[in-house]
């Protein structure tokens, strides 16, 4: 029993001191939690700390987001305000400056010039040529030599940013050929300012470009087989706007059958395809009257009882005059070109064009003119620039027909009269051609030749008093004809010489050569230039059809600055 009791003691000690124990290990577990959750409030409040901090960065980031956004925005509409300025402005070379988002572009050149011709043709060291007297006529018995400032050019243009998809252009251009060839000859000054060119050109991105102003008609070829600066053959795009004349030669480009006027004219012009553009313009009209009206009209001014009472067209797109008393007599609407021009590739271009014309007789004193009114006529031409082999040759072409001819040269006139008093059209036929070597960059070598031949036109008549019409074969030379051309005479040298010019053609070699060509202070050119004219009249009444030719050498140094 004892032994029982005993056992049972430490049986119950034992497990109160495991109670014990255990308490004590709940109470160092609940201590335990509890500092635990203390740090977990702790925690709790860190985490609300920083999900606080969180949002507001949150809040900044999205501000900043906005600002960003906001930024480039503007920095788009800027973008889009200035689209295709990197076209027009990032780069800019000598001679231009940027005014806001407009690149002016200064441009032009001073020369130096001589001339020498075999026979005297009373004209500036550029003259076209188609004053080659006769020898009849004193000055052809004299040679020729001349150097005047002319040619010296000046000018700028502008280029503007595209806006909604518009582009602005102008081009202005100075020479110093309106003072007197006469002048210039005899140590006079002429050197007076004249305008080239004045035009405004707009540009809309949907293929639409405008051009307004005085700038080179539309008969004029685009291809340009030399820039403006001797500088090689450029990559001829399709371009029916406003270019350049054929070549850049001492005499200006005046080639038979070719020609390079400024009118002042609205054109259009419509991009067709990638590779194909039309054109249209309304131009001032330049016509060129000329042929027989009967003596009586020239010597007694209008005769109201002789048959060919006629007014005589006295200077080309002026008036008629009879005695003392003018009659306005041109064509009174505006010349209408249209173009097409295609190019399949770089190397090749090719344009055709077509001229619709009015020749108007006023009647000034109607009782005297039995039919006088207007003649509605016109005329066609095409051309062609190939790069035979691309930066080495190019080939440039062109031919025309129709009454046409101040649309050219103006060598052959664009209309004449009949003995009713009626305007005729007078019709021509062109051809003329350029061949470019390029040896090397600093020297390019021009082969030229043109030629173009006019028809009859209202001839009536079988004397001189009675004769009209343009090519009459008794015209003004009397009863000899056209050997009035070739005899020298103590009286009125010009008098009883017919010259209705039927045909002109002219051959010419220039080199242009760069003999200076500094990035920062421009280039200097040679231009040397040896050329033949010739001049055929119409058959006289005998079959006798004389020419006369002169030869001529010019000598030209120009400095390009910009």
């Amino acid at each position: 029993m004892a032994s029982t009791a005993v056992l049972l003691a430490v049986t119950a000690g034992v497990a109160q001191a495991a109670d014990t124990a255990k308490d004590q290990q709940i109470l160092q577990e609940l201590s335990d939690l509890k500092a635990k959750m203390w740090d977990f409030d702790a925690m709790a409040a860190r985490i609300q700390q920083l999900e606080t901090e969180m949002q507001a960065n949150a809040a900044k980031a999205t501000a900043a987001k906005e600002e960003a956004a906001s930024a480039k925005k503007e920095a788009d509409d800027a973008s889009t305000t200035t689209a295709g300025a990197s076209k027009v402005l990032d780069k800019l070379s000598r001679g231009q400056l940027q005014i806001g988002h407009t690149n002016v572009n200064f441009s032009g050149f001073i020369e130096a010039n001589a001339n020498h011709r075999q026979h005297n043709e009373l004209s500036s060291a550029h003259g076209s040529g188609l004053a080659t007297p006769f020898p009849v006529q004193a000055q052809y018995h004299t040679d020729e030599f001349r150097s005047n400032p002319p040619p010296t050019r000046m000018g700028f243009g502008t280029t503007s940013d595209y806006f909604e998809d518009v582009r602005i252009k102008s081009k202005w251009e100075w020479d110093m050929s309106a003072g007197s060839n006469a002048a210039g000859t005899a140590n006079g000054s002429n050197w007076i300012p004249r305008m080239r060119h004045a035009m405004a050109e707009v540009d809309l991105a949907s293929g639409w470009h405008f051009v307004g102003g005085q700038t080179y008609s539309l008969t004029v070829s685009s291809g340009n087989a030399v820039g403006g600066d001797g500088s090689d053959s450029p990559n001829l795009a399709w371009s029916l706007l406003p270019g350049t004349e054929l070549t850049s030669a001492p005499d200006d480009g005046m080639l038979a059958g070719d020609g390079a006027f400024r009118n002042v004219q609205l054109r259009v012009v419509k991009e067709l395809t990638s590779n194909m553009a039309l054109a249209a313009s309304v131009e001032t009209n330049t016509l060129n009257w000329s042929g027989y009206h009967g003596s009586s009209s020239v010597s007694t001014g209008l005769n109201t009882t002789a048959a060919n009472t006629v007014v005589v067209p006295v200077t080309s797109n002026a008036s008629f005059t009879s005695g003392t008393t003018p009659y306005t007599a041109f064509g009174t609407m505006p010349e209408i070109i249209s173009k097409i021009g295609y190019d399949p590739t770089t190397d090749y271009h090719f344009e055709a064009w077509g001229a619709f014309r009015q020749y108007k007789d006023v009647a000034g004193a109607a009782s005297n003119l039995p039919d006088v009114g207007s003649t509605y006529t016109g005329g066609m031409g095409a051309s062609t620039f190939i790069k035979l082999i691309p930066s080495k040759l190019d080939l440039h072409v062109g031919i025309g027909y129709g009454s046409i001819g101040s649309l050219v040269d103006g060598a052959i006139p664009d209309v004449t009269y009949e003995a009713s008093g009626k305007p005729v059209a007078v019709f021509e036929k062109t051809l003329w051609g350029e061949v470019t070597v390029h040896p090397n960059r600093n020297l390019d070598l021009l082969f030229q030749a043109g030629i173009e031949q006019g028809e009859k036109a209202g001839v009536s008549g079988n004397s001189t008093a009675t004769a009209f019409g343009y090519g009459n074969p008794y015209g003004s030379g009397g009863s000899v004809g056209n050997i009035a051309c070739m005899t020298p005479s103590t009286s009125s040298l010009t008098a009883t010489c017919k010259q209705d010019t039927k045909t002109v053609w002219n051959v010419a070699f220039t080199p242009i050569w760069r003999i200076f060509n500094n990035s920062a202070h421009g280039h200097l050119d040679f231009l040397p230039q040896v050329q033949y004219w010739r001049r055929t009249l119409f058959d006289d009444q005998y079959g006798y059809g004389p020419h006369a030719s002169n030869w001529s050498i010019d000598l030209a140094i120009r400095y390009f600055p910009f």
